[in-house]
């Protein structure tokens, strides 16, 4: 039996006594006309219908019903469409079409408008789709269109229908990754364009639930859109320029060009306002101390169309290296290295990525630094040394030699190294496990003395002055790792304390504050970076069964979200760095994890 076959027989069958005029029981009435109907057909394709004949209203004993907001001609397209089976949507009857069959819950022919604005979304009509879609509460369509705005930020940022955006909808465009520009200038100069208009009494695109309200204007469908959709409620209660500074903090402002920073840091709407003024100034600063800190602040995460993507990067054994992003938890291989196989660490100077290593076939104890540029390891200079902590400070590289106990700055033009002077008298400390920087400043842990391993001496060496000061905290020192964030430097312990670092611009005072305890069992630590909201920590696996992923503990008005990736490897420390995803290559790591 074909059933298609009896089903259009079925559908011609009604179309021929819909032609005819046959046995009409039921009447819709629309404005000045009536429009016979079958109570049967209206009851089986509309919910509103069935629900209306199943009520009792003295609609149902009077034959008729009156629909005040919807239009005649859009009524007559769906009947036709109901009762012959026939293809009537244009783009010209879309919107008609769509505001009958959303009123009247006719389900099946929703989806198929819907799935028919979704196709012709295009750079010249989303505008007009976007307010139906809006209008009639379409999720779909709506996260489809966000998509196309996502996608065409550039076109669509030229557009007046941009310029009504409402602050909210402004928001969630420029937090999205996703956004698609060819640099950030242009988001910044569509942010300024956006705060400098000044939208007309009915332009705002709102975010209220204005469908709510009904246009009685028989017919006049255009105007039930506009008035509901470019509506004045949003707004008013605030100017957009006091928006400015939210709006700003969702932009990428370090990776806006220098020039653009300037001339907007000269604008009116900037220079009057601190907290705009503040993140502009930022930004500036950003470009002439890069990545000073080894993290990324949040002004300087890069969108999915940039090409680069941010995360940490550890060595194996044999200059073998692993990248893990930050973006979707995944781990990459990058390229290795003949010059780096064995004692590797990382860290990162003005944004690039610096390591230092031996080759396995050294017997002269020396070590190679190396600089990643254009995917490959470049030799920079060898070092004689065999215990040492590489890391870096205010744009210079820093290695502290264990044995000799001093520190020792390799300058910008990386061809020579310099000593510092020696730390008098710091032989009296045990070994030193981790060492980090903050502005002129350097930290060094180690262990309080060889009989007690269970607290930790922490050095603080100020570059400005060339003196030094100790302090103590509770907790041991091995596999003591490091991090900071926009604002804060943190140490995690092996135990699981996590504190954070107060250390004052000025003064000799130095003291940590005790966050979370995120684990009870001591585990070898690799290092950890923040990304936005998220901390991820690399270390050995607490014991074969662990996941490789596991979630923690978030730390309140730090971090939201706080995970744990378990290594199976004898690996380096982890450094935060931006990489360009055309150098990775997704890595299966059977044999890491």
């Amino acid at each position: 039996m074909n059933t298609h076959n009896i089903s259009s027989q079925i559908v011609q069958c009604l179309g021929n006594v819909w032609a005819k005029k046959m046995l009409y029981d039921f009447t819709v009435k629309i404005g000045d006309e009536a429009i016979e109907c079958h109570r049967l057909i209206l009851a089986a394709c509309s919910d509103f219908f069935k629900d209306l004949f199943t009520s009792g209203m003295r609609e149902v004993t009077e034959n008729y019903v009156v629909l005040p907001d919807v239009s005649c001609d859009g009524f007559r397209l769906v009947l036709k469409c109901i009762y012959t089976g026939e293809d009537v949507l244009t783009f010209e009857n879309l919107y008609e079409f769509w505001l009958v069959a959303h009123r009247l819950r006719i389900n099946f022919l929703l989806d198929m408008t819907e799935t028919f604005a979704i196709e012709a979304i295009s750079i010249d009509n989303w505008d007009n789709i976007y307010r139906i879609a809006k209008l009639l509460k379409s999720g779909k369509v709506l996260y489809q269109i966000r998509v196309f705005m996502l996608k065409n930020f550039d076109q669509i940022s030229l557009t007046s229908t941009y310029l009504q955006l409402s602050f909210y909808e402004l928001r969630d465009l420029l937090k999205s990754e996703d956004l698609n520009v060819q640099n950030e200038d242009v988001v910044l100069e569509a942010v300024m364009k956006w705060v400098n208009y000044v939208p007309s009494v009915t332009s705002e695109l709102v975010e209220d639930d204005l469908c709510k309200k009904k246009d009685n204007t028989k017919g006049k469908r255009s105007m039930l859109i506009h008035s509901n959709v470019f509506g004045s409620i949003v707004d008013k209660e605030f100017s957009r320029k006091d928006k400015l500074p939210e709006l700003l903090k969702k932009i990428r402002t370090c990776l806006v060009s220098h020039a653009l920073l300037t001339r907007v840091y000269k604008m009116d709407v900037v220079s009057t306002n601190k907290d705009s003024r503040e993140i502009i100034v930022n930004a500036i600063l950003y470009h002439v101390q890069k990545f000073k800190h080894g993290h990324w602040p949040i002004a300087a995460l890069h969108r999915a169309c940039s090409g680069y993507t941010h995360g940490g990067i550890l060595a194996v054994d044999g200059g073998n290296f692993k990248f893990i992003s930050a973006h979707d938890e995944k781990m990459y291989t990058i390229t290795r290295s003949d010059l780096l196989q064995d004692c590797v660490q990382f860290t990162t100077v003005q944004g690039e990525l610096y390591a230092i290593g031996k080759q396995l076939s050294s017997t002269s104890g020396e070590f190679n630094i190396a600089v990643f540029r254009e995917n490959k390891w470049n030799f920079v200079m060898k070092i004689k040394s065999c215990n040492l902590i590489f890391f870096s400070r205010s744009g210079l590289l820093h290695i502290f030699n264990r044995d000799e106990q001093s520190i020792y700055t390799i300058p910008k033009q990386k061809k020579y190294i310099t000593m510092a002077e020696r730390l008098r008298d710091f032989d009296k400390t045990n070994y030193v496990e981790h060492a980090m920087s903050h502005d002129n400043c350097i930290l060094l842990f180690s262990s309080l003395s060889l009989d007690d391993t269970k607290r930790t001496a922490v050095c603080k060496i100020d570059a400005l002055d060339n003196c030094w000061h100790k302090r103590f905290l509770d907790g041991p020192s091995e596999h003591l790792i490091s991090f900071r964030n926009d604002n804060f430097n943190y140490i995690l312990q092996k135990n699981g304390c996590m504190s954070l670092v107060c250390l004052p611009h000025y003064g000799k005072d130095i003291h940590f504050r005790s966050l979370v305890k995120l684990w009870d069992l001591e585990r070898e630590l690799y290092g950890a970076f923040a990304y936005k909201k998220k901390l991820i920590i690399f270390g050995a696996k607490p014991n074969p069964d662990c996941p490789e992923m596991k979630t923690l503990l978030a730390v309140p008005n730090h971090f939201k979200l706080v995970k744990y990736w378990g290594i199976e490897a004898k690996c380096s420390n982890i450094a935060p760095v931006i990489l360009p995803t055309a150098n990775l290559s997704e890595d299966n790591h059977d044999s890491i994890i």
